[in-house]
């Protein structure tokens, strides 16, 4: 017979009382609540620059001529910027 104390108790004690459908959806749960202010957010400077007529080419030409291309990691990659 095996003796379980303290955290290790209360761990498989929990393991057995949750059932995997439960666990799946806390997943979710915890997905949802990280990603939906990040979404608000986007969508929200979305319909601001849309609102104001701002364009990410026009935000760039506020850097100016005179700025020289440079490289810039962007989503897993490098590129040049213009």
């Amino acid at each position: 017979m095996i003796v379980l104390i303290g955290a290790d108790r209360i761990r498989a004690l929990s393991v057995q009382l949750v059932p995997a459908r439960r666990t799946a959806m806390w997943a979710l749960e915890t997905l949802a609540i990280y990603l939906t202010p990040f979404l608000i957010i986007g969508i929200a400077v979305k319909l601001l620059m849309k609102r104001s007529a701002v364009d990410l080419a026009d935000v760039q030409k506020q850097a100016g001529t005179k700025r020289r291309p440079r490289k810039v990691f962007l989503l897993g990659g490098w590129r040049t910027e213009d």
